[in-house]
């Protein structure tokens, strides 16, 4: 659940579903509405935060993310754009 994410990582649940709405985060969602976390959520939300707190905006956290997420799926992980900024 989000309060046990949040403890764990240091992060407020506000800022976690502050997040999710800017695509940095997705969670799955039970039966009953509650966000559901992996051990892999609580990396990318540490992750996201220090980014955040090295004063990189969340658009270009999100830039950043999704190129390591396409690394990792062994897709080019550097667009033209991404280069470019």
């Amino acid at each position: 659940r989000i309060g046990e994410v949040a403890e764990r990582t240091g992060v407020a649940p506000r800022l976690i579903r502050y997040y999710e709405q800017q695509g940095l985060l997705d969670a799955r969602r039970a039966g009953n509405g509650y966000r559901s976390y992996t051990d892999g959520h609580v990396d990318r939300i540490s992750r996201i935060a220090g980014l955040v707190q090295a004063g990189i905006p969340t658009r270009l956290v999100k830039v950043l993310l999704d190129a390591e997420d396409a690394a990792a799926r062994g897709e080019p992980s550097c667009p033209a754009d991404v280069a470019e900024q």
